[in-house]
């Protein structure tokens, strides 16, 4: 093992509330965290508009792969966001099963080349939100795992192990949660990934949560909805390992939140 790199989620809550402030205090949360990788979920963009979030991560040092979803009314183009200190080599993207209640979400892939000449797959992905709706994900979880395989196929031994991240809107008792943990069969198949923050977190590490203005306003329970997994160390040289997990954008540091959500921030072994 040679290090370590750090990974962070983020809804942005598209362009809701105060978006110039929300803006700069998200700014001064990258700033702060120095993360390697930041998936964020709910990115509005539309070119050279200061009215959306496009061109926030100016001057941070950060290469975009945008994964456009739908027009969002007239202020851009709604999707998600995978910002990279390292070199994005290769990038691609699947649509999600949205069944009957088809709200076109997509995983989102870049190819990270790592200063250890290791490549580190990223998927980012956002699944549907109704609390209903877990019948959805379990199917969109099912579809997410399909694509990571491809992607990724047969990787040898030594190879730095993939990582997903994003806002999965199901707490960790769902099926569709105990899937991606190893613990819940669906069709009869079952699959393992680490949640960085059972793996390494402390407390409850609920990122939805009434304490957050933006958020107590739609009456919910508080939970835990976004997620770094990351595929299962590899036991020849560590790499995968979660070594911490932390809540990010949990506190108002210049007055307001960053968004109605709390991020993840995971430190794994490369």
């Amino acid at each position: 093992m040679e290090g370590l790199v750090r990974i962070m989620t983020l809804n942005m809550w598209n362009v809701a509330g105060p978006l110039i402030e929300r803006i700069a205090e998200t700014r001064l949360w990258v700033r702060m965290l120095q993360p390697d990788v930041v998936c964020l979920q709910e990115l509005v963009v539309r070119e050279g508009d200061a009215g959306t979030h496009w061109g926030i991560w100016d001057g941070l040092g950060y290469e975009l792969s945008f994964c456009g979803v739908i027009p969002f009314g007239d202020a851009g183009e709604f999707g998600n966001g995978i910002l990279s200190r390292h070199p994005i080599a290769a990038e691609n993207r699947t649509k999600l099963p949205g069944l009957d209640k088809d709200e076109n979400r997509h995983v989102q892939h870049a190819a990270l080349t790592l200063p250890t000449g290791q490549t580190l797959h990223v998927f980012n992905t956002h699944l549907n939100w109704r609390l209903d709706e877990g019948y959805v994900r379990q199917a969109q979880v099912q579809a997410l795992q399909s694509f990571v395989e491809e992607t990724v196929g047969a990787m040898p031994v030594g190879s730095q192990p993939p990582v997903v991240c994003g806002d999965f809107n199901a707490p960790p008792e769902t099926d569709e949660i105990g899937y991606m943990a190893g613990a819940v069969a669906l069709d009869g198949r079952t699959v393992v990934w680490q949640d960085s923050w059972r793996a390494a977190g402390s407390g409850e590490g609920h990122t939805w949560d009434n304490r957050n203005p933006f958020a107590s306003t739609d009456h919910e329970p508080r939970r835990r909805l976004d997620y770094v997994w990351v595929g299962l160390a590899d036991p020849t040289n560590g790499r995968g390992r979660v070594l911490h997990a932390r809540l990010v954008c949990d506190t108002p540091l210049t007055g307001t939140y960053a968004t109605d959500h709390f991020g993840v921030m995971a430190e794994i072994a490369v």
